[in-house]
């Protein structure tokens, strides 16, 4: 067995259902109503060891924050970015090159639990709460929240969005303060309050 036949494995599963390799690369993509799916095959830095990761966006919300607040650095690319093995529980599975088990694991894995994770989150509740409970309750990362605020606002949950984005730190950066401060008078026509110390 090669990294060949993994990502063999990998591509016997995606690509009928509309993944498409991203950049001539080990990652592969799909984008359907309004999410972005990425699947990406990982060689561990010091041995011949492979695992699977995933992650997913909102594309429309990242399309509307550009709009909003310009092109920029957004941090990370996907706000949910995780190892296969976290969708059976808190772990972390990986295969060797000589594992004959890998293809048909990582075959398993995607048709049984990948693919059906990503038809959750696309349903949207889901991946809110996700969104919410990583990022929605300390400013960490500053993208992730913002795009979670655009998501509620659109969904009616007005006072949440604002909440959301109210009290910004002065921790986070200038700049990072003006993005909050856009998309709160984007939202809702007024400047957001003043920063709290940190």
């Amino acid at each position: 067995m090669s990294a060949k036949d993994l990502e063999r494995a990998i591509v016997e599963v995606l690509h009928p259902v509309g993944f498409v390799r991203f950049k001539s690369r080990r990652e592969w993509r799909r984008e359907r109503d309004g999410y972005l799916e990425e699947v990406d095959l990982q060689k561990f830095r010091w041995e011949p060891v492979w695992t699977v990761n995933f992650s997913i966006r909102h594309q429309l919300a990242r399309s509307r924050l550009i709009e909003i607040t310009g092109p920029g650095n957004f941090g990370l690319d996907f706000p949910i970015n995780e190892r296969i093995g976290s969708l059976l529980g808190p772990m972390s599975l990986s295969w060797g090159e000589d594992d004959p088990d890998g293809p048909p694991a990582i075959r398993s894995l995607i048709q049984g639990h990948l693919l059906p994770y990503f038809d959750q989150m696309r349903t949207g509740g889901p991946y809110i709460d996700h969104l919410t409970k990583y990022y929605g309750q300390r400013w960490t990362l500053v993208t992730p929240r913002l795009e979670l605020a655009i998501l509620l606002a659109e969904q009616g949950r007005v006072d949440e969005a604002r909440s959301l984005l109210s009290g910004a730190p002065n921790k986070i950066s200038p700049i990072e303060r003006a993005r909050v401060a856009a998309v709160y008078r984007h939202l809702f026509g007024e400047d957001p309050p003043q920063p709290t110390p940190a």
